[in-house]
């Protein structure tokens, strides 16, 4: 060997050099010759891990309610995926076991293994990530997702498809943002002064979001469960405000309407999941979606791979509303058991049998032991049952909304507008200049109701928020410009609603719940 062949080249990748030095450190005794040579008669090979693979995502909307972002604001996410079907550590733990059981050794690279040892090895590791991959792929379905405008010839205003796997994130539609001149950024110096305007976006379009789980039916059959959120919203006009500030522009103040409709449900195998709309505009008139999925692999389930991710999805959903982010959720915190995995795992008495391996939404059971594994999955759903599905109905001001659920899941159905306002100034001061900084608002009105189907009943609360008027101020000095004074008006009402009822828990605010005729469960 030349060992100055490579005092010249670039210094490889830092990737690149973790392998070559796993390299050297293996073929060291070969080149330096002797017995160890002879006894080390070894191979390395690189193992993709291809579950570790995530799809890219299209951007989502706010669990909040939220279509007008600031510029100074974040953008409140829909609730990312749990993570990959597959943990780095567990796929090295499974690939080394059945690697150093044929005599091989295994270390981890960049989503890849890298096994060293014997041919048997190889295959060995390959083989455990195979079987895995196997049993993982019956977590993933093909989803079709459509929204239509009942009997319109238009066409759908949402009609795709796309591969969702359990603990994942299927994103459907499409959502355009419109920039508009937020309000000002004032910069001053000794003796000059500049207004900056600052750009926010709104938030425009359809979009459904699918956060995916599975449940085992009587059949033995794998089926998908979501907990999906319907998002339309549109842009009515974008208004002006004078300041009559002659350093400061008009400011831009967009008027949105917004329909938010989150649900639940087993996907059926025979017809889709279906959710209805009504409303009094155009754009909300006779919404049907429209929520189908298939299996991607048929036959009875494998009992040893037990899904977690319905549980958590349900904890992680219970974001606040912008309708009152300091208000009590409907869905309590300990709805969810804690640590559920960890529970499951304690189920196996015997010491010597083969553990089952947690990870935050997937559960591996012993592959040789079926029995246990049904146990698992009948304590999973002993902690977090799946119950017969129901229906919730809820209207107000000619806007009706006919929502799937099952109990446990948060239902939220809100109808909103959104806007801004120029409530106030603050002053920035220089030695010799000096400039008010408006102050902008974002005031949300329309209805919104909460709630979770508990028992036998339906538990949650509902706020109204009204805009009844607002006053223009004009201040007498010239320092600070013109503003706007809202008036509003703010309403809250519970909800506990019994099966079959038709009742009203606030004035002009009728609901209902109900099981749905047919329903075998």
């Amino acid at each position: 060997m030349n060992s100055g062949h490579t005092s010249h080249r670039p210094s490889p990748r830092p990737r690149q050099a973790v392998r070559l030095a796993a390299l050297a450190l293996g073929l060291a005794p070969l080149a330096a010759g002797g017995p160890a040579a002879s006894l080390q008669q070894t191979d390395w090979a690189l193992v993709p891990i291809h579950a570790l693979n995530e799809e890219p995502q299209p951007q989502a909307a706010a669990l909040d309610g939220q279509h007008l972002i600031a510029p100074d604001a974040v953008d409140s996410p829909a609730g990312a995926s749990l993570g990959p079907e597959l943990p780095t550590r567990l796929a090295e733990d499974l690939a080394l076991e059945a690697a150093t059981a044929a005599g091989g050794n295994v270390q981890l690279l960049d989503g890849s293994l890298l096994v060293r040892g014997p041919a048997p090895s190889h295959a060995a590791a390959r083989g455990a990530l195979e079987d895995l991959e196997g049993a993982l792929s019956e977590l993933r379905f093909d989803v079709s997702v459509r929204l239509t405008v009942a009997g319109s010839d238009s066409p759908p205003l949402i009609d795709g498809s796309r591969v969702v796997r359990a603990g994942g994130v299927g994103v459907f539609g499409q959502q355009e943002r419109h920039s508009y001149v937020h309000g000002y950024r004032i910069e001053v110096a000794q003796d000059a002064v500049i207004g900056a305007p600052r750009v926010g976006h709104a938030l425009v379009g359809d979009l459904v979001h699918l956060w995916a789980s599975t449940s085992i039916d009587a059949d033995g059959q794998r089926q998908l469960f979501v907990q999906g959120l319907l998002d339309v919203s549109r842009l009515i006009s974008i208004e002006t405000f004078d300041t009559e500030l002659l350093a400061l522009g008009q400011v831009e103040q967009p008027v949105l309407d917004a329909t938010q409709v989150m649900f639940a449900g087993l996907v059926p195998e025979t017809g889709p999941l279906r959710l209805m709309v009504s409303g009094p505009t155009e754009d909300t008139a006779q919404l049907v979606l429209e929520v189908s999925a298939t299996a991607l692999r048929a036959g009875a389930a494998n009992e040893g791979v037990v899904d977690l991710a319905r549980g958590l999805w349900r904890s992680r959903l219970r974001s606040p509303h912008v309708f009152a982010p300091d208000g009590p959720p409907a869905l309590p915190p300990g709805e969810t058991p804690a640590g559920l995995a960890q529970l499951e795992a304690r189920q196996f008495p015997d010491r010597g049998a083969q553990p089952p391996r947690s990870t935050e939404c997937l559960l591996i059971a012993p592959a040789d032991s079926p029995e246990r594994a049904r146990r698992l999955r009948r304590l999973r759903e002993a902690l977090d049952p799946l119950s017969a599905p129901a229906e919730i109905r809820v209207s107000w001001d000619e806007f009706t909304a006919t929502v799937p659920t099952v109990a446990g899941a948060l239902v939220r159905v809100g109808r909103t507008r959104e806007t801004t306002m120029v409530v106030g100034y603050e002053p920035q001061l220089a030695n010799e200049a000096a400039l008010c900084q408006p102050v902008i608002e974002r005031v949300v009105t329309g209805t919104l109701v909460e709630a979770v189907v508990r028992g036998d009943q339906v538990v949650g609360h509902g706020i109204r928020l009204g805009l009844s008027g607002t006053r223009e101020h004009a201040p007498g000095n010239g320092d600070s410009g013109r503003l706007q004074l809202p008036v509003r008006s703010h309403r809250s009402f519970p909800l506990r609603l019994l099966a079959e009822r038709q009742q009203q828990p606030d004035v002009g605010v009728t609901a209902s719940w109900s099981y749905p005729s047919g329903d075998d469960r």
